[in-house]
């Protein structure tokens, strides 16, 4: 592949959610790497691969009565490895009440998945302002620590 081909299939492999329905393109998008494409043809690919997983990009939520509700939404989104949506709905929680210290603490955790640590940091770091007498607050600033030397 080209310089241009790895460098867009690097980037979108990187940034890109990872799901059960995005598992075929996905495959595809890998079966690709290491042979000798167009950089067209992988950009078509990854075009696939975004309209099919979604891309990160927002979700619509359904309407919920609580912080909590979308705590618990964003949850079962975690749980099933959907980290884009789990922001979202740990995000509309903090929206619904800027105090919710777990919220923070798991949108946090999703960040981290995601490897985007500036925002995980920015979120450890709320919550530990908001509970810092939390039990977990020791592994959280080790977290920040690793995230900082980028060893994570």
């Amino acid at each position: 592949m080209t310089l241009s081909a790895v460098l867009i299939y690097s980037l979108a492999e990187e940034n890109l959610p990872r799901s059960k329905e995005c598992s075929t393109v996905n495959m595809l998008g890998i079966s690709l790497k290491g042979t000798r494409v167009g950089p067209l043809a992988l950009v078509v690919v990854m075009a696939v691969f975004v309209v099919s997983c979604g891309g990160g990009g927002t979700i619509e939520l359904p309407e919920l009565d609580s912080a909590e509700e979308y705590f618990e939404l964003a949850e079962e989104f975690d749980s099933e490895q959907e980290y884009y949506d789990a922001i979202a709905a740990y995000s509309k929680a903090i929206e619904l009440d800027p105090d919710f210290a777990q919220a923070y603490r798991n949108r946090g955790f999703s960040y981290y998945r995601l490897r985007k640590g500036e925002e995980a940091i920015k979120d450890y770091e709320k919550f530990i302002e908001l509970d810092p007498d939390s039990p977990v607050r020791q592994s959280l600033e080790d977290a920040i620590r690793e995230i900082k030397r980028g060893d994570y």
